[in-house]
């Protein structure tokens, strides 16, 4: 007897099966998405968001007067950042601005300064609900959230923050 190998033996094929096939799908569902999200700039807040129109009130606090006739209805209103689209104004209101000042004896008193404005700016947008929050360009709205506004016609140097919203419908 003689242990003779056998050297005609071919390499085995591979197979393409039902795994392999999920796979493949798999990885490229995963590219698409990574170009849905990210290449076409697509948030991932719209997943699973709903479609609503809604209103919702920044205040600007302490503007200079100067600027008091800057914003008016219709103005287009963006993210300085990201120049998304963050509504459109519907209302502009203002007052003079008043702080509380201790005078030389201790006590408190309410000073207006005639130079100073607080702008209260009510906007409409179509914004994205999921769950308990509300996206408007990728920015979540929330009352108390300080917001970065840019108007036509303005951008406040001052913190502006969300005072109202009101969902439409």
């Amino acid at each position: 007897m003689t242990n003779q190998k056998n050297t005609n033996k071919k390499p085995s094929k591979f197979n393409f099966n039902v795994i392999d096939m999920l796979i493949v799908l798999i990885i490229v569902a995963a590219v698409f998405f990574v170009v849905y999200c990210i290449i076409l700039g697509n948030d991932l807040t719209d997943i699973g968001a709903k479609s609503t129109e809604l209103e919702y009130s920044v205040i600007i606090p302490r503007a200079d007067i100067k600027f008091k006739d800057s914003i008016s209805k219709g103005d287009k209103v963006t993210d300085p950042e990201t120049g998304k689209k963050l509504g459109t104004v519907k209302s502009v209101e203002y007052s003079f601005s008043t702080e509380r000042v201790t005078d030389a004896e201790g006590n408190e008193k309410l000073y207006t300064n005639p130079d100073k404005i607080d702008l209260l700016i009510t906007i409409s947008c179509t914004a994205k609900i999921k769950g308990d929050s509300c996206y408007v360009g990728g920015v979540l709205l929330a009352v108390g959230n300080y917001i970065d506004v840019h108007f036509t016609n303005y951008s406040p140097a001052e913190k502006s923050y969300v005072s109202d919203i009101k969902i439409s419908g």
